[in-house]
């Protein structure tokens, strides 16, 4: 029941379910218990840190602040661990039973690191407590949770950048760059994180790319005032193009701060250029690798 990699959002809150995913584990149908009167039927947790504080089926697991629920198909979905009373008969497993596993933030400080690998959780009837059913995690890189080392402060959440105006004279053909304007993103880093992945990276994508591919070419919001023939091309700090959708490094998560400076400015797009409002979007992500 392997969940990837997860990153725990920072405004999650604790409760929170951060991943569901459900799981068939029978891919045909299959008698799995005989039973007699008097039978019972147990899912028992085999990888049991305890309760998270505060909630009732929901159980610790090696990463600090996150908790885990793991849940079996009856009748409804049902959390493990449970017993139930077997009916007499044959109890038929078959392609629709599911089981799922559920990750949930149980704390306001959140770890970072692979849930241990083996077996969670358990199946079996009172008969001969021979194990139906086994529910695992395989570890490693296949189970990772990632507590984000770093966050973006308010101040650079959201960066207007005005160019002001510029003349059309000022553009001397396609590719041609006039006015800019300098600004900055700001990165906070937590140096106590306890993040496994701690190579931080910064991935920019444009509301409108330029479709020559131009490098950190964004076309300009489409209105009836707005300008045509220009677009506005972003710059890192060396004066070189930023390359949309892909990461570009910053640094070690280890560093308490950053401050990346860019450049915005005009770039001629077409052979001719009609005078108007020049405005577009761009967004960036944090990346941890």
């Amino acid at each position: 029941m392997d969940i990837g990699r997860l990153n725990v959002p920072p405004s999650a809150r604790v409760g929170e379910v951060l991943l569901k995913k459900t799981f068939n584990p029978f891919t045909s149908s299959q008698t799995v218990f005989r039973c007699g009167t008097l039978s019972y039927i147990t899912f028992r947790l085999t990888k049991n840190y305890g309760l998270a504080p505060g909630f009732r089926d929901v159980y610790t697991t090696d990463i600090p602040g996150i908790g885990v629920r793991l849940s079996w198909f009856t009748q409804s979905m049902q959390p493990i661990p449970y017993r139930i009373t077997a009916m007499a008969g044959h109890w038929l497993y078959h392609p629709a039973i599911t089981s799922s596993i559920e990750i949930i933030k149980t704390s306001n400080q959140t770890g970072s690191g692979s849930l241990a690998a083996g077996v969670y959780a358990e199946q079996f009837g009172n008969g001969d407590n021979k194990v139906a059913v086994r529910l695992m995690l395989g570890g490693g890189t296949s189970s990772v949770i990632v507590t984000p080392a770093c966050s973006v402060p308010d101040g650079s959440k959201f960066v207007s950048v005005p160019l002001g105006k510029v003349p059309q004279s000022a553009f001397n053909g396609v590719n041609s760059t006039a006015g800019g304007s300098n600004f900055k993103i700001r990165l906070q880093c937590n140096t106590n994180s306890s993040a496994v992945i701690s190579t931080v990276y910064l991935k920019f994508d444009a509301n409108k790319k330029d479709p020559n591919g131009r490098d950190g070419v964004i076309l300009l919001d489409v209105s009836q005032a707005s300008a045509k023939g220009v677009g506005i091309q972003i710059s890192d700090a060396q004066q070189i193009p930023i390359r949309f959708g892909q990461d570009i490094l910053v640094g070690s998560s280890t560093v308490n701060t950053y401050e990346l400076n860019y450049t915005a400015k005009y770039i001629q797009t077409l052979s001719s250029i009609s005078p108007g409002e020049a405005k577009g979007t761009a967004s960036f992500t944090i990346e941890y690798k």
